[in-house]
């Protein structure tokens, strides 16, 4: 009885530590090596639930596994379970021992055991594609995407414990080509003491690229005797020595303050985006291509975001940081930006002009328009609801305007024509608009201040057998 029962025992033991193994097809199982590859000996994929394959599994087997993704080892068992979600922006890959999933609404870290060991702040669905690369070295790379810039990244680094680690830059520079010699009407003239005559040997004009040779030819020319000894000889041989002329490449000089790109990748660029006031924000990306072609003193530039015109010359520094609620782009000669965790509006040159006094980051993100007619708008968030926001306009000297009580805004020179009380005289540095409330038009100046009511001309009606 005592050795049934621990029979029985071994049995469920047995049972409870054997591991699961995926029934694919041959082919299905090659296709996704070839396609996603194992990573630490372990590969990501989903546990597909083969009917063809039923026979192979017990009632308990497949038990919350089908349809769902696991980790399996080279011989297809199941080594991690359906204990983990998927990132959205990036395919699961062990690397060093770790793999990037999803723990809650963030990105997180897991071991080979299936444990999470360190849950980030990177949302892992969200528009922003954050992403958290596997190993490399002891580091994870980290791409955190940006609330108003769609193609730029934050990229940093962080070890298994989720520090922020400033890694080594090492930067392969390609070697230029050596310096071309050439030699000319190279004479070599050889003494031999045991005879009373001089050979004379003439080379032909060719590139000398082998060291070797270079060497053998200079130590020819070093034997030549001297004025002395080749006079006693003058009368059978009149020997002209040629010295070797060297011709030297000087090596390239680069122009300072300029984003080296290549001209494809220029042209590609300023199609996408649009350039205004000649002022456009890129981030100074330093590839290979980059520091093969810049001026050693502008790689204090790199990873850093910064204003060039048409031409990739740099016109503003990073002096300044990127706002979390837009975009800044030029627009009238002014570009908002932030500064001190402020937003601030900064001329082509750079020069801080307007200072608003908004929060360029926080939980509710401030925004501001482009200049318009002289005329910016202030977007101000509201501490309570997300999504609500205070209106202000503000004109080029950063006073508060009331032009924002008025519809149909535009310039008075172009709608004047539309009433039939005002001269074009008047349109000068003014705006029409419509009041929000009783809808008469009216003559508006920059500041805000209604000058006059405007009268719309009538408009003819045409007789009813033209209109027919």
């Amino acid at each position: 009885m005592k050795l049934r029962l621990l029979l029985v025992l071994f049995f469920w033991v047995f049972v409870a530590q054997a591991q699961v193994v995926l029934r694919l097809d041959s082919a299905l199982k090659q296709a996704y090596i070839k396609k996603y590859g194992f990573h630490d000996g372990l590969l990501c994929i989903p546990f597909y639930c083969d009917p063809f394959k039923d026979q192979f599994y017990s009632k308990t087997d497949t038990l919350g596994l089908c349809g769902k993704m696991v980790f399996v080892d080279t011989g297809f068992r199941v080594q991690i379970k359906p204990i983990f979600k998927m990132p959205v922006w990036q395919f699961p890959q062990f690397s060093e021992g770790y793999c990037t999933v999803v723990n809650g609404d963030y990105l997180a870290l897991m071991n080979t055991k299936g444990e999470i060991i360190l849950t980030t702040d990177l949302l892992a669905y969200s528009p922003q594609k954050n992403k958290l690369l596997p190993f490399k070295n002891g580091l994870a790379k980290v791409y955190r995407g940006g609330n108003a810039l769609r193609h730029y990244y934050e990229v940093y680094y962080l070890d298994d414990k989720g520090h922020r680690v400033a890694p080594k830059i090492l930067v392969k520079v390609k070697p230029k080509p050596k310096p071309k010699i050439r030699i000319f009407d190279f004479m070599v003239l050889k003494y031999y003491y045991d005879t009373t005559a001089i050979a004379s040997t003439s080379i032909a004009k060719d590139e000398i690229k082998a060291n070797r040779e270079l060497q053998l030819l200079e130590s020819a020319y070093d034997e030549v005797p001297d004025e002395t000894m080749t006079e006693q000889f003058e009368e059978r041989e009149r020997v002209i020595v040629n010295k070797p002329h060297y011709q030297f490449e000087l090596p390239a000089v680069f122009k300072r303050m300029v984003y080296p790109i290549e001209d494809a990748a220029r042209k590609r660029l300023l199609q996408e985006q649009t350039i205004k006031d000649n002022r456009l924000l890129v981030f100074f990306d330093c590839g290979q291509y980059q520091i093969e072609n810049m001026d050693i003193r502008d790689t204090i530039f790199c990873n850093k975001f910064l204003f060039v015109d048409s031409l990739m010359q740099i016109k503003i520094t990073p002096t300044f940081d990127l706002p979390c609620g837009f975009q800044p782009e030029f627009s009238e000669g002014f570009c908002a930006v932030a500064k001190l965790g402020k937003i601030v509006f900064i001329d082509t040159l750079g020069v801080e002009r307007i200072q608003t006094g908004l929060n360029a980051c926080g939980k509710f993100n401030n925004k501001v328009s482009t200049f318009k007619n002289g005329i910016a708008t202030l977007y101000i968030a509201d501490t309570l609801t997300k999504g609500l926001y205070q209106t202000q306009a503000i004109n080029t000297l950063g006073e508060r305007v009331r032009l924002l009580e008025f519809d149909d805004l535009d310039l008075a020179d172009k709608l004047y024509q539309k009433f039939s009380n005002i001269s074009i005289e008047e349109t000068a540095n003014c705006f029409i608009g419509k009041g929000k409330t009783n809808g008469l038009w009216f003559l508006i100046e920059k500041s805000g201040k209604v000058r006059k009511k405007l009268v719309l001309k009538p408009v003819l009606e045409l007789p009813k057998t033209l209109k027919q």
